[in-house]
């Protein structure tokens, strides 16, 4: 399988201007990076036609019984092919639920899914802030959670989000994540979780308060100082997060600290 040949591909239809699939890689050095691991690794896979008009990468988390589709990437004509691609990978990984995140606009995907059947989840928006246009403010709260607070957050974790696609144990584990504590008068209130995206792009991923302290300043105060840390490094020029559409309030939160909405994305499952 060339590697060459499928970023060619890929490339027609996966740009910056126009994303595919938000689980796929744009820069061409991370996409090479993530379909050579797909080749080596246990927890990533590629999919390929023997014509090669269907490319699909999916990242696996076993533990959560969940799949990421990055794809499929195919054009019009092979709708067919992608669709019984889909059933390979349902095939070749019971019990799995694949989950699938992609601009408003790209339609081949939405009418491939709706003919299998996938459920639709809530749409979502991609907010972006620029360092030129953030203002920065002193840290007072946040701080790296000592082990003795660890089973604290994750009792907060469960109570706010259930079964997401993360767990505390990500964010202990993966160096790719920064978590930090929001605390007040030493107790641990909130936390919030910075990932590395490139070496100019970080992704605020998880920002919580537990539900006893909300309604006092302390979820725009918590975004602030998170934010702060996600520009500590000179080298990151863009923070991003993601926030269903519905949740007003939230985009309420974001926009008044200089957040801009830069896309409006889908969300599917096809559910084992």
């Amino acid at each position: 399988m060339n590697i060459d040949t499928i970023i060619t591909f890929i490339k027609r239809y996966h740009t910056i201007e126009n994303p595919y699939s938000h689980f796929l890689p744009i820069k061409e050095n991370v996409l090479r990076s993530s379909l050579k691991e797909a080749l080596m690794k246990p927890y990533k896979a590629l999919y390929a036609d023997q014509h090669s008009q269907c490319f699909t990468l999916i990242h696996i988390e076993k533990e959560l019984h969940r799949i990421d589709i990055a794809g499929p990437v195919f054009d019009e004509k092979s709708i067919d092919i992608a669709r019984g691609m889909l059933k390979d990978i349902q095939t070749d990984n019971p019990n799995m639920a694949l989950y699938f995140f992609f601009p408003i606009q790209n339609t081949l995907i939405k009418t491939l899914l709706e003919s299998v059947s996938a459920q639709r989840n809530d749409d979502e928006f991609i907010l972006q802030l620029k360092r030129s246009n953030y203002r920065f403010n002193p840290l007072n709260h946040l701080k790296i959670i000592p082990k003795k607070d660890h089973q604290k957050l994750w009792d907060f974790h469960e109570e706010i989000f259930g079964e997401t696609y993360l767990t505390p144990k990500h964010f202990f584990n993966d160096t790719s994540r920064h978590l930090y504590g929001y605390y007040t008068e030493g107790k641990l209130i909130g936390y919030g979780v910075i990932k590395d995206q490139s070496s100019t792009k970080r992704i605020l991923e998880v920002l919580a308060i537990n539900p006893q302290y909300r309604g006092f300043g302390h979820g725009k105060t918590l975004l602030k100082e998170l934010t702060e840390l996600g520009f500590k490094n000179q080298t990151i020029e863009i923070l991003e997060l993601v926030v269903e559409s519905q949740n007003e309030n939230a985009l309420t939160l974001y926009k008044s600290v200089g957040f801009d909405i830069i896309s409006h994305s889908l969300s599917y499952v096809i559910n084992s």
